[in-house]
């Protein structure tokens, strides 16, 4: 089943249970069913619960309550534990117990609720299922999302030709596993876009790649925090994805050069902090954004200054054999790899 197929039943099916990362998809779902309250009064007949905060008891009367001054209400646990556990107010009894009260849960109440992977594995989240419409918050398919981007447009009174949308889906990274982005990112993307248009009134490819940017160079960037962290089995596998969508020999040394100056920045960083220096003149001095700079200062996480040191050096050893012909060009990634993951 489709988003846009779920979104149909909303009108007759009133139980719902939500698993997987597009949060997105459960907020738009969400609003749908928003829409449908009486708006005067919608904040007071939309209630969320969550387990933690809220005992059984409450819960109960909640749910049971007759909407205010509307026909429908709608009841949403963000996140229900399905468990007795010391997150959840509730016991196994009233775990229990709720069942019965979704069995019979009036016409008049929506229910909704978002079950994380950990709850999904007893009876109480089977039964739960069996009386509930159960969809998954999965990436969307491509034509699905290709239409997401069409009406994103349209609801702002655009239109983008078909060749356009099919560009910023390459660019967007929606499908690529290491980056993880989701709908929420892509949304940010799609706001900078329509912005622009509205002003310029057109928009060319360049302008779309300077706005949303080449998800290369995010995956590149993601790929050098992964490699200072020192997770060696992912940034291996990262480096292989960047060695077959970029086919540049020079990835090997943007790579050197973004490490060596990430760790450089750091050590000079760390120096200048313990002398009484702000982090926005130490960024405006190595002529950094401070993003980048706090990104250099999370490396305190790894790396003591003497460790810093030590790879920085190493790092520098293995530029110059390179240059000096000592290394395989085709090995230099995984030397690196290999140096800063040990």
């Amino acid at each position: 089943m489709t988003f846009k197929e779920l979104k149909k039943k909303s009108d007759s099916i009133k139980k719902y249970v939500f698993f997987g990362e597009e949060q997105y998809l459960a907020d738009e779902f969400l609003a749908l069913l928003k829409s449908y309250l009486e708006p005067s009064f919608a904040d007071f007949n939309f209630i969320t619960l969550t387990q933690d905060k809220t005992d059984y008891l409450t819960a109960l009367s909640q749910i049971e309550s007759v909407p205010m001054m509307d026909a429908l209400k709608i009841i949403y646990f963000p996140s229900f534990i399905t468990r007795e556990t010391s997150k959840s107010l509730w016991t196994k009894k009233e775990l229990e117990e709720f069942l019965r009260v979704v069995e019979a849960l009036d016409p008049s109440t929506y229910l909704v609720v978002n079950v994380e992977a950990e709850n999904r594995k007893n009876n109480i989240y089977k039964r739960l299922c069996e009386m509930s419409e159960v969809f998954e918050l999965s990436k969307l398919k491509p034509k699905e999302f290709h239409e997401h981007i069409e009406t994103r447009f349209e609801r702002e009174g655009l239109s983008m030709e078909d060749g356009f949308i099919a560009r910023y889906e390459e660019l967007s990274g929606y499908y690529d596993k290491q980056l993880r982005r989701n709908l929420y990112d892509v949304d940010a993307d799609l706001k900078k876009l329509i912005a622009f248009l509205k002003e310029k009134g057109r928009m060319s490819e360049e302008d779309m790649v300077t706005l949303v940017g080449d998800t290369r160079t995010a995956e590149l960037f993601t790929f050098v925090d992964v490699l200072l962290a020192g997770d060696r089995k992912r940034a291996l596998e990262m480096y292989e994805l960047l060695k077959r969508t970029d086919g540049s020999s020079k990835l090997p040394l943007t790579v050197l050069s973004l490490v060596t100056t990430s760790l450089s920045s750091y050590l000079y960083a760390v120096r200048m902090l313990k002398r009484g220096h702000s982090q926005a003149s130490i960024a405006k001095e190595l002529d950094l954004h401070v993003f980048r700079l706090k990104k250099s200062l999370d490396l305190k996480k790894y790396y003591t200054q003497e460790r810093a040191l030590r790879k920085f050096n190493a790092l520098l050893e293995l530029d110059r054999r390179f240059k000096s012909g000592g290394l395989v060009q085709d090995m230099m990634g995984e030397y690196i790899i290999f140096e800063l993951c040990r």
